[in-house]
């Protein structure tokens, strides 16, 4: 696993590259950076972990990455999430069935659900993840007006979260 620091300098080189004989890629690359700044409650979902649009496509884009770090060892008896979807059309931002769930990788499952993301209790302090994309090429597909939206489910102790988001122009 990548350390902030690094994951920080592969972030900034890949902003700065330019064209390369001809080649435009590297330069239509958009490294989205969220900061998630949260107060640990006994229940974040009550209070600041509704979803919420962060990003909203002004023209085609193509997720290449989502990445994630969290600063505080999850150590309640329920699981946590960070959840990311893609919205379509004008609904408010939510989790359930009316966005396309990008992460394929299970956070954890309930007796009744599962629920895909970050699996926030999983993973240790400080690790920078990357997510396991979905391979449904449309649902990677950002036309303008599209919205990327996150949400957090479960009882969160970190304070801050870093969402990491990279786009590429299509």
């Amino acid at each position: 696993m990548a350390t902030i620091q690094e994951l920080e300098t592969e972030l900034s080189r890949i902003a700065q590259l330019v064209s390369v004989a001809g080649d435009t890629v590297e330069r239509d690359t958009i490294v989205l950076t969220t900061p998630i700044h949260v107060r640990a409650i006994a229940d974040v979902l009550q209070e600041q972990g509704y979803p919420q649009t962060y990003f909203i496509a002004d023209r085609a884009y193509e997720i290449t990455s989502i990445r994630a770090v969290h600063d505080f060892a999850q150590t309640s008896a329920d699981g946590v999430s960070l959840q990311v979807i893609k919205q379509t059309g004008t609904t408010a931002p939510t989790l359930d069935s009316d966005g396309l769930t990008l992460i394929t990788d299970v956070a954890y499952t309930g007796s009744a659900f599962t629920i895909r993301g970050f699996d926030m209790k999983g993973i240790a302090v400080n690790v920078v993840t990357n997510a396991t994309l979905t391979n449904q090429v449309s649902s990677l597909r950002l036309a303008a007006g599209n919205r990327l939206v996150y949400g957090i489910n479960g009882t969160l102790q970190s304070t801050f979260v870093s969402l990491t988001t990279v786009l590429r122009k299509i």
